[in-house]
């Protein structure tokens, strides 16, 4: 019988990726008109941010993957495959960048340089919001991701999905808020 050691149960298997270098400020590109104000002002004055489905966002690529050889050779693959699409359907998403002088960003998002920058102090919205929502730096690249066949939930793998991109979007310099329910999540 082989006996396990206390120390190394508490090993972690895998290594973890973190980030230090995070920028100070988050910047959102809004548009002006009645219903988005409201919106947007109620949000600042009730302390919420209202992270959508991913169907609302601009890029018809959002949410794409592939599933590893591995993964797509096994009996589940095509149970594993609807959950993960589920899990991207029921997913909220907040955008943000790193950048509030973005000639680009104030034509497509603030309503062709008619719209407002929100900006949010990244400490504020890391330490405010619930345990469960991740602040996630975007990858931009030429290759979806690929699902791997291990562990990770449904919902992990939906954020793998969704945190990715196509070098063509890489100068908006995304950071999103993942939830795994659309709608006000309070900071």
């Amino acid at each position: 019988m082989l006996t396990i050691h206390p120390v190394f149960k508490e090993r972690r298997i895998l290594a973890q990726i973190v980030t230090y270098a995070r920028p100070s400020r988050l910047f959102r590109y809004r548009r002006i008109d009645k219903e988005t104000i409201d919106r947007e002002l109620k949000a600042i004055e009730e302390g919420y941010i209202f992270c959508a489905g991913h169907t609302t966002l601009n890029d018809p690529m959002e949410g794409g993957h592939r599933l590893s050889t591995m993964l797509s050779k096994g009996r589940s693959s095509q149970a594993v495959k609807a959950k993960v699409e589920q899990a991207v359907g029921s997913m909220g998403i907040a955008s943000f960048s790193e950048i509030k002088n973005h000639e680009t960003m104030w034509a497509h998002y603030a309503n062709n340089f008619k719209g407002i920058c929100i900006s949010y102090r990244t400490i504020s919205l890391i330490s405010g919001l619930a345990s469960d929502i991740d602040i996630v730096k975007m990858n931009y690249s030429e290759d979806p991701p690929v699902l791997l066949r291990n562990s990770e939930t449904p919902e992990e793998r939906a954020k793998l999905s969704l945190s990715y991109k196509t070098l063509r979007w890489s100068q908006e310099r995304e950071w999103r808020v993942f939830s795994i329910n659309q709608g006000k999540q309070r900071y």
